[in-house]
């Protein structure tokens, strides 16, 4: 894992800017790789079935992600980690709009730095966009790239709410119907979250308590 984290500080220091149109082999297949792993997960949330996911996208035992609201690397623990709890608390998730903005491949070891928008469908509430930045670092081992942890942080102020399942929206997404209760949650939810429940599973609380917040009770 320190080599690993050695090499990540080597390449953020000094990432290789590549226009979409020029990506390496290399490069596209780590794209490509992504692309995997997204739909896997989505596959996954559909099928309530883990195994959706980790077939496509496998990980290494000791992946870690860095989430915003974490204070430090939270391990991905599998099935037992940030799916179980994103599971549980949305009916469908999906993707679009990955843009890939550097990738480097150094023998066994490749990230992707990349923006994508992801649309999650609580079981209550309003559906949402959250439009994020990433660092994925992958993983060769017997032929195969596993998924050995990243980065993920908002890339807009708030999560907005789907045109069309609200009203009218303000520069920043919010409806006008939103409490001030809700714009407090959803802006603690970008810079902290509870040292009880830091990192993913705290995240995903946290949003969910803006949305309903913003929403009212379920009926």
């Amino acid at each position: 894992m320190t080599y690993i984290i050695s090499l990540v500080a080597l390449f953020v220091t000094s990432p290789a800017i590549v226009p979409a149109q020029r990506w390496s082999t290399q490069q596209q297949e780590i794209i490509d790789q992504v692309r995997r792993c997204n739909d896997g997960w989505v596959a996954s949330i559909e099928q309530r079935r883990f195994e959706a996911f980790d077939a496509v996208c496998p990980q290494t035992a000791d992946a870690v992600f860095w989430y915003s609201a974490a204070d430090r690397p939270v391990p991905y623990r599998g099935s037992n980690g940030f799916w179980s709890s994103t599971v549980a608390g949305i009916r469908s998730e999906s993707w679009r709009d990955l843009q890939p903005v550097a990738v480097n491949v150094e023998g066994d070891l490749a990230l992707i730095y990349y923006s994508v928008t992801w649309t999650l469908v609580p079981n209550t509430g309003e559906a949402r966009d959250v439009p994020s930045r990433r660092l994925t670092v992958f993983q060769r081992r017997n032929g195969r790239w596993l998924m050995a942890g990243g980065t993920i942080a908002p890339a807009s102020p708030v999560p907005r709410l789907i045109p069309g399942h609200s009203d009218a929206q303000d520069r920043h997404g919010r409806s006008p119907s939103t409490s001030r209760n809700a714009i407090e949650v959803e802006e603690r939810c970008l810079t902290t979250t509870s040292r009880q429940e830091s990192g993913p599973v705290g995240w995903a609380r946290c949003t969910a308590a803006s949305i309903r917040a913003s929403t009212g009770p379920s009926r």
